[in-house]
């Protein structure tokens, strides 16, 4: 994860049936510097769902008809069509769009940080937008609290290619590479092991991660702890558009 040392490794949180429970000893300063009350963070991650592919489908049509259609059917949409090769029998669409859970699963976090028994829950998928805290150590022994801020969009394009099977019936098949884009931003609060408060920081990084209809991803392409899926939504939505009558 290219996350700069400001959020280390847990920071964004999902994967595979694997629950880590991370027991951080944090000590709050309070007024004066005193010492205060035990923090505890439980964290919680659960994978991507599986998915079923489905990204061809057959239309009852030549290929000059289907071709023909096609076309007219995504000039109504909101895909920009970018390239249209005939004789390639290729049409190059792309998207933007600002609800990635909609169409791009990476798991979901759970965080509950617990202080002076009362407990604070956070729950968010990661591949959309949330608003959490959770702990840390420093390799030089800080203990920090942090504030963040994640805020997602998702971008991509589309390849949809035609094999005509006879004179009156083609193939359509969908293929497409998106780009979860997923800003971050907050404060670390740290404090040494006697509770004394030392600084605060603020951070900010982007996240890029590449996912194909075929193939997931790990979360900004060097996480093997979160993997990225496509749920198939947009390919459906694609393949629905080019064939319905």
């Amino acid at each position: 994860m290219p996350l700069s040392g400001a959020l280390g490794a847990n920071s964004l949180g999902d994967i595979m049936h694997f629950k880590n429970t991370l027991l951080v000893s944090f000590l709050i300063a309070m007024l004066g510097g005193c010492a205060a009350p035990r923090a505890v963070e439980e964290f919680t991650r659960l994978p991507a769902v599986e998915y079923k592919i489905n990204k061809t489908k057959s239309i009852d049509l030549g290929f000059d008809n289907a071709w023909d259609k096609a076309v007219q059917s995504l000039s109504s949409t909101f895909y920009t069509i970018n390239n249209i090769e005939k004789n390639s029998r290729i049409i190059n669409v792309s998207f933007r769009l600002n609800e990635p859970t909609k169409y791009i699963d990476c798991g979901i976090s759970n965080r509950v940080i617990t202080y002076k028994k009362e407990p604070r829950e956070f729950e968010y998928e990661t591949a959309g937008n949330a608003n959490y805290s959770y702990l840390w150590n420093t390799d030089r022994g800080f203990h920090i609290w942090t504030n963040a801020k994640r805020n997602s969009s998702l971008s991509g394009v589309a390849n949809i290619y035609f094999n005509p099977i006879n004179k009156t019936k083609t193939s359509i098949t969908v293929n497409i590479n998106y780009l979860l884009k997923t800003k971050l931003s907050g404060n670390n609060y740290s404090y040494r092991n006697s509770g004394e408060y030392l600084f605060d920081s603020n951070f900010s990084d982007v996240i890029e991660t590449e996912i194909t209809t075929n193939t997931p991803s790990e979360f900004g392409g060097n996480n093997p702890d979160v993997t990225c899926k496509s749920m198939q939504v947009l390919e459906e939505q694609l393949i629905t558009i080019l064939t319905s009558a």
